[in-house]
């Protein structure tokens, strides 16, 4: 079942302070939109909150407090964490894996474990999925393996189905 509800001047600054630590232009964006709105949905192993701004979906956040930009957002606005990734990584991304070591070909920003990371394809510069960082860039850039960011929401996943339904 999902819910559907305009945010309270008092929530929308709650959010906007949240979303400042995230992604200040993500921030903005949300401070000058003339409606926010929060869509409430339970999915098999986790409740979300989508946020939309004048109907736009950009900020999530999961039952255990993550919040991260949603996939719209990292295609409107800068994001200051990214790691490109090769051609061979993206089907398995597309398909919910965890983003590897070796599928890296290059980091931008200095973000540290636990961080929210955009995942871009490196053959096209587009945003692929949002992770959570394990390792922090330097540890990125130093090993040769291990999973280095966790798949939160890739293209085509159920949020992204989600996106479509509520237009």
């Amino acid at each position: 079942m999902i819910q559907r509800h305009l945010l309270s001047k008092k929530d929308r600054k709650r959010l906007v302070t949240k979303v400042q630590d995230i992604s200040p232009k993500l921030a903005e964006a949300l401070k000058k939109a003339s409606k926010i709105e929060v869509i409430k949905v339970k999915f098999p192993n986790v409740k979300v909150r989508l946020f939309l701004a004048d109907e736009i979906p950009l900020v999530v956040e999961e039952s255990d407090k993550l919040m991260y930009p949603s996939l719209v957002a990292l295609f409107m606005y800068e994001y200051p964490f990214k790691a490109f990734v090769d051609q061979g990584a993206v089907k398995h991304i597309l398909r919910g894996a965890d983003v590897m070591v070796p599928g890296i070909t290059k980091v931008e920003g200095e973000f540290e474990r636990n961080k929210i990371v955009g995942v871009y394809s490196e053959s096209t510069s587009k945003p692929l999925a949002v992770c959570l960082a394990l390792m922090s860039y330097k540890e990125i850039l130093e090993h040769e393996k291990g999973r280095a960011l966790k798949n939160l929401h890739y293209l085509g996943d159920k949020l992204c189905k989600l996106y479509k339904s509520i237009k």
